[in-house]
């Protein structure tokens, strides 16, 4: 396996943010947890980054205990998380959250 350095862009951070917030109003907490749980699979393209599928021309990494895909750029060295987002969004929605980062 390789080890990769992982880094977010400030979207992909706003992502996080957002959905933190999101789940602390349905249940106090639950946005910690939401925050535990999406840390730890960003931490495993460490070594797993490029080995999803790719959709909308980035890898998509199915978040393990939310409806969420963190989609990101793998290079020899280094993961670059471009946006995690939520399953539930329209198609259209996430292309264009997506295009923000290249745009």
């Amino acid at each position: 396996m390789k080890h990769r350095e992982v880094s977010l862009t400030d979207e992909a951070i706003q992502d996080i943010d957002k959905a933190v917030n999101f789940y602390d109003q349905i249940e106090p907490g639950l946005g910690d947890y939401f925050f535990d749980s999406i840390t730890t699979d960003v931490e495993a393209l460490e070594f797993f980054g490029g080995l999803h599928q790719q959709r909308f021309g980035y890898y998509a990494c199915p978040a393990t205990r939310f409806p969420f895909i963190i989609y990101y750029s793998a290079r020899e060295q280094h993961v670059d998380v471009v946006a995690i987002l939520d399953t539930r969004e329209k198609p259209v929605s996430t292309i264009q959250q997506l295009n923000r980062e290249s745009g």
